[in-house]
């Protein structure tokens, strides 16, 4: 894709970038780690609640700003999304990269419905990842809004425009309800002198 394709704050910025007789280089914007590796790195490989929520909607963000020019990813997964350096200023933005398998959604393999159901599978305990268990079984504990959202998505029809903000406000409202706040320190940041609440209850990957 085009590098002024992707300057929106949610997708990695593709500043500088040129082709040789024996190469190809591209410099990206420095990014922390992906998300799968951060995940990997916390007590018991979760995330808390707060840190997925903010995730997810960050997230869905991304996706609909890169379906907004006419691509659709192909390739939703933690592995593709990454904060900002710790470094910068950036650190409180997720960011969507790697866009090897991405085409314009005018082809008739996948739709902007495939992304959306995808990363909400991601976030939801991965419904489809055991073959014989039921959503109920992974939807076990969790707020009812996660069981609207994939019913939301279950009904959409390859040609869809999904309901962005639908999601998004239903995913803002738990926020809301759970009484946390966007800017909370991620789980991943270091403990600084600013006091800052969290919830304890641990969400999905």
């Amino acid at each position: 894709m085009a590098s002024e394709d992707l300057a929106i704050p949610e997708r990695d910025r593709l500043p500088m970038g040129t082709c040789k007789p024996d190469y190809v280089y591209v410099v990206m914007t420095l990014l922390h780690k992906d998300l799968h590796k951060l995940r990997a790195d916390m007590p018991d490989r979760k995330f808390t609640f707060s840190t997925s929520l903010r995730l997810a909607m960050q997230t869905f963000n991304a996706i609909e700003e890169l379906h907004s020019i006419g691509y659709i990813s192909r390739d939703i997964k933690p592995g593709n999304f990454a904060p900002g350096h710790k470094s910068t200023r950036e650190g409180k933005t997720i960011f969507m990269y790697d866009f090897g398998l991405a085409r314009r959604y005018v082809d008739k393999d996948l739709s902007r419905r495939d992304d959306i159901e995808n990363r909400a599978q991601v976030y939801a305990a991965k419904l489809a990842a055991r073959e014989g268990d039921g959503r109920a079984h992974f939807l076990n504990d969790t707020p009812p809004q996660y069981n609207m959202l994939l019913t939301w998505i279950d009904g959409l029809v390859f040609e869809d425009t999904p309901p962005y903000s639908k999601f998004y406000n239903m995913l803002d409202g738990l926020r809301e309800e759970r009484k946390i706040r966007m800017h909370e320190r991620w789980d991943w940041e270091e403990e600084t002198s600013t006091v800052t609440s969290r919830s304890d209850t641990e969400g999905p990957p």
